[in-house]
């Protein structure tokens, strides 16, 4: 019956059961199911960041219901005989309007205990409000420049900066989106959107240090779309959200002039050192005295602000097959740096007398220099904070001349240049005649492979375009087979005198005038019948007569005048144009010009700066080349493969070092890859790095939070200590 003893009995078991499931399921549903984080966070701004697991809260629920359960098993109720119950029936009727409240004091203790596991559950779920209600989106952007290898942070300033990404993303809440994206000279993302901070933990982990230099151009342009696009895909319902960019990076540059529309950024600025001595620059040339010997000029930039006199040297250093041939050394003296002033920097010291340092070698054939600081002191290798730009590497290898074949009958103007050039050592010739050219081994070997830099042809042109060579071209008094008749329609013109050229293209390099070069006759090609990668070079009072066309990746040059022109009746033809003789010097000059850019004329190596793409050029037509680093620590070969009609290229360049490639009969081919970037070893922060208006700007992009479980757990603490004095005085009474 509902008023009797068991009646009541079960009525409260069922209402402490009922109280501690509905209490502790709160939680545990909190946790479990998606929608009601999401809710939570949405409209009470409330996170529950728990370091326990769902098991362990459903166990948290269990205890509920054994502290229940062993309430009241203990429960001993005793029968008394009685008399009468006529004189209880009001004492039965008060304790039945007052059977709550008596129920609450005979179950107190229960309560209490309830109370606290319910108190310590939410102190366990981390209970955590913030001032804003919707989740953010985050751009985490990590420098991986060169200048991140800095060792003022321990062990350098990447490391330290990726330290500090992780601890930023243990912050994020579960309604938050982040990106994680990379930059240096080029900006890349590494993670898309997402809610996992596994995920970025993960991507930031695949982020590897690079010898690259930093543009922060690059960064703020792909901000730039990535804003636009995140502006498409806005919710109209509420109000615009700006991305939410934390750079971490030791901003040794300056801010970028503009930020895009859309993106708020805030700089993690690592790093405070300016303890650097840099290799900025170094070039090698033959020397002119000796084509044997080699003039080698380096830079030497100190960027700190002590003096340092004669505390640093220079070693120079040549190597052939693995040996070291040649050895000096130079010591110099660096003037330090004045502290730089708010929003720029003052130059850096130099050397004295003179910043640049000057060595002179025997040419060791094919091998390499090594260039290096040195601690004039000690001997040893120079310590600064960026070790990556004390070393450079120089490739030597042998002069590389032009492969040039000539087709075409006699012409004393075009074989005397050609003599010149290849008694100079600029190029290789070799001379077929008109008649039945396309058929000849050479001219084969040309349209099927690049056996050729150069195919000049006189007076003569292919039968039709897929008997091009695979080479560049130069065409004298001739023209491509871009269409079906091309040079025989085209018509004749006679008595020209240049009137103007392109002065800036390569071709024309130290000419100054071509004023008063006369030619005698020459074809006006029809520019609608041209190719669309056309430019007119030299134009006359009527037609242009020099033009450069592009195929795929080779140029075809094209004088639309013969040099030379036969008459009948005589063995030697005569000159068709003044030029070997007015401008006095310029066809030797032009041909120097051209045979050194299509023939790819190279006397010695330059070292690549880091982040650029190198393109290697074999001197024998090759189907595979192989790749490995040598120094500072070798690397696995690199098999390097290209498409029909492609330059090889090799990066972009990630790693300073000294390089080898293979190919062919076993061609050892040498170039080094450094820094050379006087702003990369710049490696102070910038003056404005670290301003009170970005430190507030820092400020606004993060959540203020607030956290109440310490509160809670002083609750559940109370809470028990109330517990234990009201068992003691149940006991005493």
């Amino acid at each position: 019956m509902p008023g009797s003893p068991q009646g009541r009995m079960w009525a409260s078991i069922s209402f402490s059961l009922g109280a501690a499931i509905v209490l502790g399921a709160a939680i545990v549903l909190a946790l479990a199911l998606t929608w009601a984080r999401d809710y939570l966070e949405t409209h009470w701004s409330l996170t529950i960041l728990s370091p326990l697991g769902l098991g362990a809260w459903l166990s948290l629920a269990l205890v509920f219901l054994l502290v229940v359960l062993l309430y009241f098993l203990k429960l001993r109720r005793q029968i008394v005989p009685v008399s009468s119950t006529l004189l209880w029936r009001k004492s039965i009727e008060d304790l039945r309007v007052n059977a709550l409240f008596q129920w609450l004091r005979r179950n107190l203790l229960l309560f209490l205990q309830l109370l606290f596991l319910l108190a310590l559950g939410y102190a366990l779920a981390g209970l955590t409000t913030h001032r804003e209600a919707q989740g953010r989106r985050f751009v985490f952007i990590l420098d991986n420049s060169a200048s991140m290898l800095a060792s003022d942070e321990k062990p350098n300033r990447f490391e330290a900066a990726r330290r500090r990404l992780h601890e930023a993303i243990g912050t994020l809440d579960r309604s938050d989106q982040a990106q994680i994206l990379s930059f240096c000279d080029e900006a890349r993302i590494v993670q898309s959107w997402t809610t996992q901070a596994e995920l970025l933990h993960r991507a930031v982990d695949r982020i590897e240090p690079t010898h690259r230099p930093t543009r922060v151009g690059a960064l703020m342009d792909l901000l730039a779309g990535m804003a636009q696009s995140a502006a498409g895909q806005q919710d109209q319902s509420g109000p615009p959200r700006d991305l939410l960019a934390v750079v971490f990076t030791d901003r040794n540059y300056p801010l970028p002039s503009s930020v895009p529309a859309g993106v708020r950024v805030a700089w993690e600025v690592v790093g405070s050192s300016s303890a650097n001595v840099a290799l900025v620059g170094a070039s090698l040339r033959r020397s002119q005295e000796s084509k044997r010997r080699l003039e080698l000029v380096a830079r030497v930039v100190h960027y700190g602000e002590q003096e340092l006199p004669g505390a640093v040297a220079v070693l120079m250093e040549s190597f052939r097959g693995g040996a070291r041939v040649d050895r000096q050394i130079k010591t110099i003296h660096l003037l330090g740096r004045g502290t730089p002033s708010a929003g720029s920097r003052s130059p850096p010291g130099g050397t004295v007398p003179d910043p640049v340092v000057t060595f002179e070698t025997d040419d060791p054939g094919s091998g390499w220099i090594r260039l290096q600081l040195l601690d004039a002191r000690r001997g040893d290798r120079w310590q600064d904070d960026l070790a990556e730009d004390n070393v450079v590497w120089l490739g030597l290898a042998p002069v590389r001349r032009g492969r040039v074949l000539w087709i075409g009958d006699a012409n004393d103007i075009l074989q005397a240049l050609l003599e010149a050039f290849q008694h100079d050592g600029r190029i290789r010739v070799e001379h077929i005649p008109t008649q039945g050219f396309e058929d000849s081994p050479s001219y084969r070997q040309a349209v099927q492979s690049e056996a050729w830099d150069i195919v000049i042809f006189d007076r003569v042109a292919p039968s039709t375009l897929e008997q091009m060579p695979q080479a560049n071209t130069i065409f004298i008094g001739a023209a491509p087979p871009f269409h079906p008749g091309l040079w025989a329609k085209a018509p004749v013109v006679k008595d020209l005198v240049v009137r103007e050229f392109l002065q800036s293209h390569p071709f024309f390099r130290h000419i100054e005038t071509l004023q008063g070069l006369a030619i005698g006759e020459a074809r006006a090609l029809p520019k609608d019948l041209l190719p669309q990668r056309a430019s007119a070079l030299v134009e006359t009072q009527e037609h242009p007569v020099i033009w450069a066309f592009g195929r795929n990746r080779f140029t075809d040059l094209v004088l639309t005048f013969p040099l030379v022109v036969p008459i009948a009746g005589q063995a030697r033809p005569i000159w068709n144009t003044n030029w070997p003789r007015q401008p006095v010097g310029t066809l030797p000059l032009f041909f120097d010009n051209v045979l050194t850019q299509l023939g790819r004329y190279r006397e010695v190596e330059q070292t690549t700066r880091t982040g650029v793409v190198r393109e290697l050029d074999p001197d024998e037509p090759v189907e595979t080349m192989t790749i490995r680093r040598l120094e500072p620590e070798p690397s696995a070969p690199q098999q390097l493969s290209r498409p029909p009609g492609f330059a090889w290229l090799f990066g972009p360049i990630d790693r300073i070092g000294l390089y080898e490639a293979t190919w062919g009969n076993a061609t050892h081919y040498y170039f080094g890859a450094a820094l050379l970037d006087p702003e990369e070893s710049d490696i102070a922060p910038y003056p404005d790095a670290r301003t009170t208006g970005q430190e507030q700007e820092q400020r606004l992009l993060w959540r203020q939070r607030r956290e109440w479980w310490p509160w809670v757990a002083v609750l559940a603490l109370a809470i028990l200590v109330l517990e234990w004095v009201v068992y003691v005085r149940r006991i005493s009474v």
